[in-house]
């Protein structure tokens, strides 16, 4: 999907995408069969307790099934 920055902050390295695209909701989960051991993450939020915006890199060390 192409997107356009229409907006950044450097200090907290976060971007404003603007995409053509009708984009749903909420983002689906990923489909954990395309998923590998060792494929490089991103994760974006707000964890908890804290109220600051976090972005982690990190990669998929191994998978937990029932």
């Amino acid at each position: 999907m192409s997107a356009r920055v229409v907006g950044w902050d450097e200090e907290t390295d976060v971007a404003v995408l603007e995409v053509d695209d009708e984009l749903p909701v909420a983002l689906g989960w990923a489909d954990t069969e395309a998923l590998a051991e060792g494929q490089r993450i991103v994760s974006l939020g707000y964890p908890a307790p804290a109220t600051d915006f976090s972005a982690t890199t990190g990669g998929i060390v191994s998978f937990q099934t029932r």
